[in-house]
């Protein structure tokens, strides 16, 4: 396959690919605090492409757009901005290849299946002829993904990565085929069937809960201190003392009385 050098030269930067953005509402979410679209996902291909998801995803909802060049020259700049940060993950130059391309051929499908697309200058330039000199991935991206399939293990992230481009619309050759959207859905109910089997099981038992069960009987945690009843105890015969010595003053006195009463007689 080709190298993944584009033929016309663009800044491989990241500030100049962010600073050369078409002005125009495609790019009206534009943060120049650099707030970036990314999901932090495990799969590092996924997440780099995520702002270019959601563009396609406008693009489709175009009517005219008058800036063509200037999108061809800023999405040029940020797929290779992509693939240098992909290079730090330690991806296989084929796996880029892969990856390049197929995003490559999904964008150029958006833009040329828009009322504007066809008299841009996508129509003589695409992206795919910029990175691999090629003018039209409807077949090769689905000889690519036959390909990984036969050893899904060592290409898992690259097939997810198609995958969503498949379910974000992608079609290819299937667009121009007799039945082709019912063969096409039939290829990535496959495809799902051939990554969910790379996913390890799940366990029968999201949690433990008995790991968390006392061994004993569950007990209230005492509310008093251990000398709490001695002082009850203690204010309860207090209290009955003084109650009883109140009680016998009360008679002695009433005795002394009646003895007065008595001798005085």
């Amino acid at each position: 396959m080709p190298t993944l050098t584009p033929t016309t030269t663009f800044s491989s930067t990241h500030d100049d690919a962010r600073e050369n953005l078409p002005d125009h509402e495609l790019f009206c979410h534009h943060d120049p605090l650099e707030f970036q679209l990314r999901g932090h996902s495990l799969n590092p291909l996924v997440d780099v492409a995520m702002p270019l998801f959601g563009l396609v995803i406008r693009l489709r909802k175009t009517d005219a757009y008058r800036a063509g060049e200037q999108l061809h020259g800023h999405l040029a700049n940020q797929i290779t901005v992509m693939l240098e940060e992909l290079r730090q993950h330690d991806y296989s130059e084929a796996e880029l290849r892969v990856f390049s391309y197929a995003l490559c051929a999904f964008v150029d499908e958006a833009v040329l299946a828009t009322p504007w697309g066809s008299g841009s200058v996508w129509q003589a330039k695409s992206l795919l002829s910029t990175f691999h000199q090629e003018t039209w991935g409807g077949e090769t991206f689905f000889t690519l993904l036959t390909r990984l399939q036969e050893t899904p293990e060592h290409y898992r992230d690259v097939l997810v990565f198609m995958y969503l481009c498949l379910c974000l619309g992608f079609k290819g050759q299937y667009s121009v085929q007799t039945q082709g959207d019912q063969a096409l859905q039939k290829l990535i109910s496959r495809l799902q069937s051939v990554i969910g089997a790379l996913h390890e099981p799940a366990p029968e038992q999201l949690t433990r809960p008995l790991d968390n069960v006392a061994p004993r009987n569950y007990q209230l945690n005492r509310q008093w201190p251990l000398w709490t009843p001695w002082a009850a105890a203690g204010v309860v015969c207090l209290g009955a003392y003084t109650f009883f010595a109140i009680r016998l003053n009360t008679t002695t006195q009433q005795v002394m009385q009646s003895l007065e009463a008595i001798l005085l007689r």
